[in-house]
Order: structure tokens, then C-alpha cells, then sequence
């Protein structure tokens, strides 16, 4: 970013920076500890709560998906970074710039940067907006930003992904990579597109997961409606969805998974002698043994030669 430019910059005015710019020595005085200019409240800083500084957010610390830093590193970041420019000193070139908006995208942006650093590529270059105002105005502008991002709903970003695939011939590969998102994420939005309409319907009503719904694909249309319902009446998660569609595939019931049980638990049934007269003797002895008693170890055939032998079972 050019210094002129900069001094006479006007609110809404976009810029392009390197992301890995880095911090004049200035900053550190002013509570800025990261190394490069374009400064987060929470990452960059000590700030650990909104009370601490109101431009903190919790998201300044959320886990990368490799899939949005490489989204960015290929197309950039189209939506502008929101920054404010605080001077750090007295020379011209003591100043950060500290964002408002776009910590993702920031964060995502430098870690672009490094990677094609790495590879000896062309590091992609931050598109930056400076905002000016005070304090209250810019956290209005970050909190009513943030409440006005409404993303599309799952149905529509499924059928938009599907008409790139199906209509325009793009691979799995390039529209995760337009999205951000994993290529199962797209084979998945493919999979909701084929749903009965009013399955997708429970969907952008958010009463059923997408994740949910696309279990039913094994399933015929009124059949998918129903079970769909069903679900979304019980509150069925996605694990349990997935459980289901496994039983029907197999033809037959599949057991929930239960916890493990506590030594507690093994001892009451290792003292309940109603309970030990359906077990074999073995059973029992591997039962008494498990719970702590060490006698019952010879009674087991083949266990002393096991525990002698790890790896080996004798037989």
C-alpha cells in the first residue's frame, strides 16, 4: 500500500497489502505483538475479552480449514478487509492496521502468503478497506456486518454446486475448491439435490441436518418424507441417521453403541451370581480376573501364555 495513498485514504476506499508486511518496531509499545502490519485484537494482542477491547471476537483464534486457505490463495479475498489505521509513532511509517472485519480472511490471507512463500510461488495480496470513525461507530459497523451475513441455505448451495458439476462440466475438485469446502462436502450438497423435495424442505427449515437427510437416499420418495419426519419429530442426529441407514443396508438390526463399562460396573456384575450362572467358566474366571483377582489367571486356558507372549495367543 502506498504511504500517500494511505494519508489521503477516504472511508470505503479499497487497497492491496501484503499480508506478511511487517509490523514496524513501533507496535510493540502500543500492544501490538504480532509481526506483521494488519494487526487482530486477540491473536496479534493480549486481549482475551470483549471487556478487554471491544473489537474482540472469539473467532480471531478458530481453527484454518486448509480448504478456505487455499480457496484464498487461489481467488484472494474478494470481500475487503475492514481495517483502521492506528499510529504507532511519529514517523510516517508507524502505524498498524487493525481489523475491524475479516479476521478469517486475514488470518487465511497471511497463511497463503507463507505457503507460497514456501513453494517460491506469487503470494496472493490483501484487499483492504480502511474505515474511519470512533471507537462505537466501528463496532457498530463490525457488529451489524456481522448480522447481516445471512448464508444461502443448504438446498440452494447444493443445487447452485450442482448445476457447476452437472450443467457446466466443472469437477468435484474445482467447486470445493470455489467454495471452500471439502470435495465430500460438494458430494454430499449432489446427494441432497437428488432428496424428495420435502425433504429438502425440513432442511432450510433447519427441523433436519443436511447430513441427516442425505442418509435417506437409499430410500423411495414418499418413503424419504416419511422417515423424514419422523426424524425431525424425534430429533435424530446424524450419528444415529447414519446408524439407521446402516441397518437397512444390512437387512438387519444394529445395536446402539453403549458407553464402556466402569470397573465399578464390572465388579457388581462379577459379585452378581445370577448373572454369572448364564457365562462359561472361562467367562467367569476372565471376569473375576479383569476386576483385580490374580488367581483366576491359570484357570483361563492359554491366558498365562498370552500375557507371557504379547502378540502371540496360545491356542
Amino acid at each position: 500500500m502506498g504511504r500517500q495513498a494511505l494519508e489521503d485514504a477516504k472511508r470505503a476506499q479499497h487497497f492491496f497489502i501484503d499480508p506478511l508486511q511487517p509490523a514496524p518496531a513501533s507496535a510493540k509499545e502500543h500492544g501490538f505483538d504480532g509481526p506483521y502490519r494488519v494487526q487482530i485484537i486477540g491473536l496479534d494482542t493480549e486481549h482475551r475479552s470483549k471487556g478487554e477491547h471491544p473489537l474482540w471476537q472469539a473467532r480471531a483464534t478458530q481453527v484454518l480449514e486448509d480448504s478456505f486457505v487455499l480457496n484464498l490463495r487461489k481467488y484472494g479475498n474478494h470481500n475487503a478487509v475492514k481495517v483502521r489505521k492506528i499510529k504507532t509513532g511519529e514517523s510516517p511509517d508507524d502505524y498498524v492496521l487493525e481489523v475491524i472485519d475479516g479476521r478469517q480472511r486475514a488470518r487465511g490471507m497471511r497463511k497463503a502468503a507463507l505457503d507460497a512463500k514456501g513453494d517460491g510461488t506469487v503470494a496472493p495480496r490483501l484487499k483492504v478497506e480502511l474505515e474511519k470513525g470512533d471507537g462505537d461507530t466501528l463496532v457498530g459497523i463490525m457488529i451489524s456486518l456481522n448480522q447481516q451475513r445471512f448464508d444461502d441455505s443448504p438446498v440452494a448451495k447444493a443445487k447452485e454446486a450442482s448445476d457447476l458439476v452437472n450443467s457446466l462440466g466443472y469437477g468435484l475438485d474445482e467447486v470445493a475448491l470455489m467454495y471452500g469446502r471439502s470435495p465430500q462436502t460438494v458430494r454430499n450438497w449432489l446427494d441432497l439435490v437428488g432428496l424428495d423435495k420435502r425433504v429438502q424442505k425440513l432442511v432450510d427449515e433447519r427441523r433436519l441436518t443436511a447430513t441427516s437427510a442425505i442418509t435417506l437416499k437409499d430410500l423411495p420418495p414418499d418413503d424419504q418424507h416419511q422417515k423424514a419426519e419422523e426424524m425431525a419429530e424425534a430429533g435424530v442426529v446424524s450419528g444415529e441417521a447414519r446408524r439407521q441407514a446402516r441397518q437397512r443396508k444390512n437387512g438387519k438390526a444394529e445395536a446402539p453403541r453403549g458407553k464402556r463399562p466402569t470397573i465399578k460396573v464390572l465388579r457388581l456384575l462379577a459379585d452378581n451370581e445370577k448373572f454369572l450362572e448364564g457365562l462359561s467358566k472361562d467367562a467367569c474366571d476372565l471376569l473375576h480376573w479383569i476386576v483385580g483377582d490374580d488367581s483366576r489367571v491359570e484357570r483361563i486356558l492359554g491366558l498365562s501364555a498370552a500375557l507371557t507372549s504379547p502378540g502371540q495367543v496360545a491356542v
